[in-house]
C-alpha cells in the first residue's frame, strides 16, 4: 500500500557494539503505479522485464523511473514532456502520453549505475522509437536482441 503521505526525508541509523552512524538524509518520493495498465503496458508486463521506462516524466524531472524494476535512472540534455506515441495511430496508449526527446545521442544521457543484464548473455530491447523524417505508416515499434 503506497500513502502519498510517505514522502519526506529520511535517515538511516546503524548501530552495533562499535558505536552507531547516522546516514545523511534522503527525499522519498511517492511514485503511484498505474494499477489499471493500459493494453499496451498489460501486455509488456506478461514479458517481466527487468526495467520498464516509460520516459514520461514531466519536463525538467532529472530522473526517469522504472515502474517494474525500481531503479531510477537519471536525464541529462533530455527534453521531457514531449508529445508521445498516442491513439489512433498507437492503440492501446493513452490519448496523453508523453515522451523524452534526444535531439543527440552525444550530447543527451538517460543513465543508472546498476547493472541491469544480471550477467545475461541474450537479451532483448523493445521501444518506440520516432525519427525526424515523416514515414507514411506511423508505426515505430523496434525490438532488437
Amino acid at each position: 500500500m503506497t500513502i502519498p503521505n510517505d514522502a519526506a526525508s529520511y535517515d538511516i541509523v546503524v548501530t552495533n557494539i562499535a558505536g552507531s552512524i547516522t546516514s545523511s538524509l534522503v527525499t522519498l518520493s511517492v511514485v503511484v503505479s498505474n494499477s489499471t495498465p493500459t493494453p499496451y503496458e498489460a501486455k509488456l508486463r506478461q514479458f517481466n522485464p527487468v526495467s520498464y521506462w516509460r520516459l514520461n516524466e514531466a519536463s525538467g524531472n532529472p530522473y526517469a523511473y522504472d515502474y517494474w524494476g525500481g531503479i531510477v535512472a537519471t536525464n541529462e540534455n533530455v527534453t521531457l514532456g514531449v508529445a508521445g506515441p498516442q491513439p489512433p495511430d498507437f492503440s492501446g496508449i493513452e490519448t496523453t502520453n508523453t515522451a523524452a526527446q534526444y535531439s543527440s545521442l552525444s550530447q543527451a544521457d538517460t543513465a543508472t549505475s546498476v547493472s541491469l543484464m544480471n550477467n545475461l548473455a541474450q537479451f532483448s530491447v523493445i521501444g518506440w522509437f520516432k525519427h525526424r523524417r515523416h514515414y507514411r505508416h506511423p508505426q515505430r515499434f523496434v525490438r532488437a536482441e
